[in-house]
């Protein structure tokens, strides 16, 4: 496989042009393609109200890439949230109450919280060590800014949810798998302490964090260290 490099690009806020950045643009590319799988995402085809996935979570979230030469091969974003906002992607698939309740119940709340989305790899590379890769960077970025706890909602029908269990993600206390039409799959509502990725992604969280901050911030102990 050719040589992968990784890329981490901080959020842009509101966007200041009609049009999004190249690299922006690279990686909803991707995932619109990825999300159409052929159709079975109608939403996310040429036709669809989702074509490009122009997303306007996009601008307030941290993004990183991984690309085989000039090729975008994989993303995936993170998005800190706040209390004076019920506009998490959770909202729209549990309701802001009860994402509330759940986070109650882990003794959090949103500001402790980054948001991780739009995991996304090229099918040509599934395969490889990406998936994993993109989960532990993003990872990094959390205990770089200060959270606590990364949330998520991940597909169950082809099995997305089993895989990030086994990174150390935990199904949220109060919850249930939820029908998302747009994605035609019901998504799990899942989360995990910024402290305590599973042993099998932990070294690897740890040399993301060296890739994209270097000595900025030293790494405390995580709890797969201890």
């Amino acid at each position: 496989m050719s040589s992968i490099s990784f890329e981490l690009y901080k959020p842009v806020g509101q966007p200041q042009a009609k049009s999004a950045p190249l690299w922006l643009h690279e990686i909803r590319t991707l995932r619109s393609n990825i999300l159409y799988a052929s159709g079975r995402r109608p939403s996310f085809g040429p036709a669809g109200s989702h074509f490009g996935d122009p997303c306007p979570h996009d601008h307030h979230s941290f993004h990183v890439t991984a690309r085989v030469g000039e090729k975008i091969v994989g993303c995936i974003r993170g998005r800190p949230l706040s209390s004076k906002r019920n506009d998490a992607l959770l909202d729209d698939v549990m309701g802001h109450a009860k994402l509330d309740h759940n986070l109650a119940a882990l003794q959090v709340n949103r500001n402790h919280c980054l948001e991780v989305s739009r995991l996304t790899v090229d099918a040509e590379f599934r395969a490889s060590q990406i998936a994993r890769q993109m989960v532990a960077s993003i990872w990094a970025v959390s205990w770089n800014v200060g959270m606590k706890m990364i949330v998520c909602g991940v597909g169950t029908r082809d099995y997305q949810d089993r895989f990030i269990a086994r990174l150390g993600l935990r199904p949220m206390p109060y919850s249930e798998p939820m029908l998302a039409h747009a994605y035609d799959d019901h998504v799990r509502p899942m989360y995990a302490w910024t402290h305590a990725p599973a042993n099998s992604i932990a070294a690897m969280v740890r040399e993301m964090h060296d890739h994209f901050f270097g000595n900025e911030q030293q790494m405390p102990s995580l709890a797969a260290d201890v």
